[in-house]
């Protein structure tokens, strides 16, 4: 295991708590599949996760490709599935290879992958690498050859079950294909080589859902989109003939929109034509001037109807309905001055939307202050989950303060956003800045540089933690009645530091950072199981490498390097590449 989580005392900031090295893929227990894999899913993963390195069909020719320490593998192609073993690759899929350039997408990761998903992503690259054309021949082969003893289903002969989930998952076609003649009744005169190669990857599909890649880029005929409308404050059905919108989104711009009419029971239903798998699918009802939106989903050729509930809310001006639960800030010393993220996670404790206290949002709704003299000022919003952060224009300066112009639906982190700014340092600061509402918890986390905040009754040290080889300290301040301030004092030039391997890092480096507050950042934000709810845009589908992906791989190398297991002259080139990277997701 790569690493483990810590929670602080009092449940204020998680964060990355260790590192070990990662396990051989031999040396991992390997669960067997519960059911075939389903390989039409595999490909939507495959997509989103995989192919910036391995391409979009498993070619290992991905955008991020050249960035690898070695060439990503081609786990799509047949000259690699005829010898690959699943088990291997759920193992190095599941705790990666950090020599390789290989993160992990189990151990570690900060959106893991379950066992199911990993089978579907192992059954993906099966279905990049066997073509139809094979499929069909195996089919016949099988069909000609087989069916007399096995069967059409493979069960025909119970103590060599062709579909028995755990013997494919250990062997490779080519073991499987070896071991055909030492089978007495096995006879294939009429089978030249292809064919019986063919007739391995037919009967690997026994294991696992076989699925066209090419049908991901074919249109799907027809998608049936329905929901239910239901008034979250009352938990009646929406009242009829309000109007349904169902949008289409293809690379963050709409694509087409379509209306329908809510039915008496609350429901709608229509039917879209030639839907393309990759878009993304979310609905929307306005209900008393408030655009309420569903989740976001996507169809498929195996899955063609989705369906997209709403909730509608009456809506509330009393802004007591309001508190923040939790605070998050991280501090990073950049050249003469400190940069801070500020993290709110927002709660409304009623069962009727937040409109302002004017009952006009485009007027103002959450209200939030900022120290004075802070500049590089920029809003974000988070999105669909913990990781997903967009621009947030609709917070807009308002006199001294700032406010946000979206409604805040009712629940507890229902409203999430993240502002960053800079205050000049010259070691000593008093940061201060009005809270309109209750705060139940507030915490800092910066690099352990040499400066302090002040232990003044309000905050308290909570202890340090090794975020790749670097110390963050960890500060709680509690809670900040409503009407406040938020105060704290810093003391204390910033100094250097050593990582774990002994490599001297300057505190004053943006690039070095920025990356431990974001990693800081991602992971108070992941373990705060902060749930932030769409609003008007869909979740972020990338097909490039997300920035918590790179933080880890950043900080897997970091730990490969101090451990002896990569070169001094690799490892460099590797994190720069790295770090290029993600700083053009930043950017």
């Amino acid at each position: 295991m790569r690493r483990g989580w810590l929670l602080f005392s009092l449940g204020f900031l998680l964060i990355l708590a260790a590192w070990p090295g990662i396990l051989p893929a031999g040396a991992q227990s390997i669960p067997a599949p519960t059911a075939p894999a389903d390989s039409a899913i595999g490909q939507e993963i495959f997509s989103a996760r995989c192919a910036t390195c391995h391409g979009d069909t498993g070619l290992g020719d991905g955008p991020q490709a050249s960035a690898s320490i070695n060439p990503p593998m081609p786990i799509g192609t047949a000259d690699y599935l005829r010898t690959a073993v699943p088990a291997e690759m759920y193992g190095v899929i599941s705790g990666g290879r950090m020599e390789a350039g290989m993160p992990p997408f189990v151990t570690g990761n900060s959106n893991p992958l379950s066992d199911a998903e990993i089978w579907a992503v192992i059954a993906a690259a099966y279905s990049y690498g066997t073509s139809t054309d094979t499929i069909a021949t195996g089919a016949a082969a099988y069909e000609a050859s087989c069916t007399s003893c096995h069967g059409e289903d493979g069960r025909g002969v119970p103590e060599l079950d062709l579909t028995d989930l755990s013997y494919w998952s250990v062997n490779s076609n080519q073991t499987v294909l070896e071991r055909l003649p030492a089978v007495a009744e096995h006879t294939y005169d009429a089978l030249d080589a292809e064919s019986e190669a063919a007739l391995i990857d037919y009967l690997r599909t026994f294991s696992y859902d076989y699925f066209d890649p090419a049908l991901r880029f074919t249109p799907i005929p027809e998608v049936v989109v329905s929901g239910q409308v239901t008034n979250g404050t009352t938990g009646d059905p929406a009242p009829g003939g309000l109007t349904a919108t169902v949008s289409i989104f293809s690379n963050f711009a709409i694509q087409d929109e379509y209306t329908t009419t809510v039915s008496a029971t609350g429901t709608y239903s229509l039917t879209l034509t030639d839907v393309m798998a990759d878009w993304a699918l979310i609905s929307a009802v306005d209900y008393a001037g408030v655009n309420y939106t569903s989740g976001v989903t996507q169809a498929s050729h195996t899955i063609p109807t989705v369906e997209l509930p709403v909730n509608i809310y009456e809506t509330t001006t009393d802004d007591t309905v309001l508190n923040i639960d939790q605070l998050h800030m991280v501090l990073a010393f950049v050249n003469d001055a400190i940069e801070v993220a500020e993290l709110y996670s927002v709660s409304n404790n009623s069962l009727m939307v937040y409109v302002g206290q004017d009952g006009e949002p485009e007027a103002g709704t959450v209200i939030l202050g900022l120290p004075a003299g802070a500049t590089n000022i920029s809003w974000e919003r988070g999105l669909g989950g913990a990781s997903s952060f967009l621009p947030a224009p609709e917070v807009v300066q308002q006199g001294a303060g700032w406010t946000d112009t979206v409604p805040v639906r009712p629940g507890r982190g229902s409203h999430t956003l993240l502002v960053r700014y800079q205050l000049p340092y010259d070691g000593e600061l008093n940061l201060a800045h009005p809270v309109t509402y209750g705060v139940s918890n507030v915490s800092v986390a910066m690099p352990d540089a040499g400066v302090t905040i002040v232990e003044d009754g309000q905050w308290s040290f909570q202890g340090n933690l090794t975020v790749s080889g670097q110390q963050i300290a960890n500060y709680s301040g509690g809670t900040v009645p409503a009407g406040s301030s938020l105060r704290l004092t810093l003391e204390g030039e910033p100094r250097q530091v050593v990582n774990s391997a002994g490599n001297a890092l300057l505190v004053r480096d943006h690039n070095t950072e920025i990356i431990v507050g974001s990693i800081a950042l991602v992971l108070t934000l992941v373990g705060g199981g902060f749930l932030a709810r769409q609003w008007q845009q869909p979740t972020r589908h990338t097909g490039d490498a997300d920035a918590d992906e790179l933080l880890d791989a950043i900080a897997d190398l970091d730990d490969a390097y101090a451990a002896g297991e990569i070169p001094d002259g690799r490892y460099r080139r590797q994190r720069e590449r790295l770090k290029a990277a993600l700083r053009e997701l930043w950017e």
